[in-house]
């Protein structure tokens, strides 16, 4: 990514200017899915082209002491892993998570390169592959979490062994899943 800043000084007036440009490598293929964001909450979601899984345990399970997270969903992708965890969390308080992990640095770049404040993981197959489910990693209990994020869970294929201990925690609040539409 690239940022360039600058002011400029008028009579009376200061004009000031800021453009980002980042270049990412697309397929074009078009793909959905679903963002972090319910309501005035985020549920930490991670995006690692990493393939090696011994390292994203290591990485899940520092996560989890470190800030109290619960239980994390880990999903295979063509070029790594997708993390999922369904803890709802203040902004400040993801942000500051999303930055102590070791995900994919454009990953955490795009909101602030579109303006939308939300992240999003891929749900749909791209040409390089599909996202399969492949485990959970067992975390804290006591946080709320996001029941949207709960549903789309079990409608993406997660045994309802590995969700069950969660069931009583989830919010009972009709928050909908706010899904994205793209091209990767």
């Amino acid at each position: 990514m690239v940022e360039w800043n600058g002011t400029l000084k008028l009579p009376g007036w200061t004009l000031g200017w800021s453009l980002k440009a980042a270049l990412k490598r697309r397929e074009g293929t078009p793909v959905i899915g679903p963002t972090n964001k319910v309501g005035h909450f985020f549920v930490p979601f991670f995006d690692y082209d990493i393939r090696e899984e011994k390292f994203i345990n290591a990485e899940v399970r520092s996560l989890q002491e470190e800030y109290l997270l619960g239980d994390a969903f880990l999903f295979r992708t063509g070029k790594g892993f997708h993390v999922i965890f369904l803890d709802l969390l203040r902004g400040e308080e993801w942000l500051e998570v999303l930055g102590a992990s070791n995900c994919d640095e454009e990953y955490k770049a795009v909101p602030r390169l579109n303006g939308a404040r939300a992240w999003v993981l891929r749900a749909s197959p791209k040409r390089n592959g599909a996202v399969d489910y492949v485990k959970v990693i067992p975390g804290y209990l006591g946080r709320t979490l996001s029941r949207p994020h709960y549903d789309y869970l079990l409608k993406r294929g997660v045994p309802l062994k590995d969700l069950e201990r969660l069931r009583i925690f989830t919010t009972k609040a009709a928050e909908s899943l706010i899904w994205a539409a793209y091209e990767a």
